[in-house]
C-alpha cells in the first residue's frame, strides 16, 4: 500500500498478503518506524502488547519487546490515537503515549525524537540511562547474552556510539568512565562492578 516500515533488531511485523479489509492491521513484536501511506477508506492499525494505534497518516516509531514492561509510541509527524481497551489518546508530532504493562495506564510525554528513532540511523544514543537499560539495547543489536556480577551501579550513562563499530569498541568506550567492566567471553557479556 505504499507504507514503509523500518524494524530494529530482535523485530517482526505480521500482516496479510494484501490489505481487502475494511482497516490495514499490522501486529509489531519489538520496535519499528513507521512512514504510512494515507488511505482514508482504511485506516492503518498497529497492535503492539496491548496497545493499540489507529494512524491518521503520519510517521511514528513504536517499541514493544516483550521483555520490557512497557510500549512507547512516539509521534514524529502527523497524527495517531493510542488505545489500551479502557482510554485512548490522541497525539500530536513531539508527543509519546506510554502504556505500563504493569498498571495498565497510558500517559503522554513529550520525547526527543533523535534519542527515540537512534536505532534508525544507526546510533545508540545513550543519556542518562542505568547499565542494565544500556545492555538491553546492546545485546539485542549485538544478539548476545548478558549476565550480571556483583550490585549494579546506579550511576547514569550517556554518549552516542555507532552502531557499526564492533562490541568490544563500545563496552571499551563504556569502561571509560571507570565504573563498571566488562568480560567478553564468545557470545557472553559479564558486566561487572
Amino acid at each position: 500500500d505504499g507504507t514503509k516500515v523500518c524494524l530494529n533488531a530482535m523485530s517482526s511485523l505480521k500482516f496479510t498478503v494484501s490489505f481487502t479489509d475494511k482497516e490495514r492491521n499490522v501486529e509489531l513484536i519489538g520496535e519499528g518506524y513507521f512512514e504510512v501511506a494515507s488511505d482514508k477508506a482504511k485506516p492503518f492499525m498497529v497492535a503492539a502488547k496491548s496497545m493499540k494505534i489507529q494512524v491518521l497518516g503520519t510517521h511514528f516509531n513504536v517499541s514493544a519487546y516483550p521483555e520490557d514492561n512497557l510500549v512507547e509510541a512516539s509521534l514524529v509527524e502527523g497524527a495517531i490515537k493510542a488505545d489500551n481497551g479502557t482510554s485512548s489518546l490522541i497525539l500530536k508530532p513531539g508527543q509519546q503515549a506510554i502504556l505500563r504493562n504493569a498498571s495498565g495506564q497510558m500517559k503522554v510525554q513529550g520525547f526527543n525524537s533523535e534519542e527515540v528513532t537512534d536505532w534508525k540511523s544507526g546510533y545508540f544514543i545513550f543519556r542518562n540511562e542505568p547499565i542494565d537499560e544500556i545492555m538491553k539495547k546492546i545485546s539485542r543489536w549485538y544478539n548476545i547474552d548478558v549476565k550480571y556480577q556483583g550490585v549494579l551501579t546506579e550511576e547514569a550513562f550517556g554518549g552516542k556510539y555507532l552502531k557499526s563499530n564492533s562490541l568490544s569498541e563500545l563496552l571499551s568506550s563504556l569502561e571509560l568512565t571507570g565504573t563498571v567492566k566488562f568480560k567478553i567471553d564468545g557470545r557472553r557479556v559479564t558486566v561487572m562492578q
